[in-house]
């Protein structure tokens, strides 16, 4: 269902960068939206891909390479809602001329600008519907679309630990801090080796606040996303190119309750407590 709608949207946006009415919408529809479009399905697929992979705790090094791809995919989809806000401001002729240089503009151009809803509002009432449904997502979304405001990247935890696995861990840790202590660096180094491979690998994603914030289950929480994003993307993409008189591929929906706050705050089973 996902890749159909990723697959339609595509199509969507390469009909649209080849027909929009200005330079600026066909630069962020051809440089902007479709490159991204694909740069989310590739961190999308490849950490379905990765994460059913392993069943043990991983090496810092695989978890690090998990999180280049979580870190790619909110920084892509930061990019990708904000090309979509620079597409609306072209497009529908919100404001006149477009500088995107000038620091009023750049305000201007993101999904949660109240003066670019109210434009919206005003000038394409169904298009402004959607934006205004996606703003409680938009916000939901906050501490993970942009880890480089956070100063902070965006953590997979290699393993978990049961308790049995806890108790092991510390006794090695103890062998290892005396080994190393009576000059034996490498039989101390040798079993804080064992103590980080203890566990079970989850597809487990840290809070950008901290670990005592608790976790998001990375294959739920992607998905989610990138349902969100799929449906918003190609509802205005949509709406877009029936104004040309162009017939698009993705299904023109007037309303989607499952984006509002009252599903997002009763609907997160990816997010859980600390541990």
């Amino acid at each position: 269902m996902l890749l159909s709608g990723e697959r339609d949207l595509l199509a969507d946006l390469y009909q649209l960068g080849q027909r929009a009415t200005t330079v600026g919408g066909r630069r962020h529809v051809a440089a902007g939206l479709s490159r991204r479009h694909l740069l989310l399905q590739r961190c999308r697929l490849w950490l379905r891909k990765e994460c059913s992979k392993h069943k043990k705790t991983v090496t810092a090094y695989v978890a690090t390479d998990l999180a280049v791809y979580v870190n790619a995919y909110y920084l892509s989809l930061a990019g990708a809602l904000d090309n979509l806000a620079w597409l609306l401001l072209y497009e529908l002729k919100l404001l006149t001329p477009v500088d995107e240089d000038d620091i009023k503009t750049r305000r201007l151009a993101t999904l949660t600008s109240k003066k670019l809803r109210g434009l919206l509002a005003e000038s394409h009432p169904e298009i402004g519907q959607r934006v205004e449904q996606s703003v409680d997502w938009y916000w939901d979304i906050r501490d993970l679309r942009d880890p480089a405001a956070h100063r902070l990247p965006l953590t997979v935890v290699a393993g978990v630990l049961d308790a049995d696995d806890h108790r092991e861990a510390i006794r090695l840790k103890e062998r290892a801090s005396e080994a190393m202590n009576a000059g034996d660096i490498h039989e101390g180094m040798d079993l804080l080796f064992q103590a980080s491979s203890l566990g079970t690998f989850r597809p487990w994603l840290e809070n950008p606040e901290g670990y005592q914030k608790g976790f998001y289950y990375l294959p739920n929480l992607l998905m989610r996303d990138q349902a969100f994003y799929v449906d918003l993307a190609g509802a205005v993409v949509a709406s877009l190119l029936l104004d040309l008189g162009l017939q698009p591929r993705v299904p023109v929906k007037k309303e989607q309750v499952w984006m509002t706050g009252d599903y997002l705050a009763h609907h997160r089973p990816y997010r859980f407590g600390q541990l």
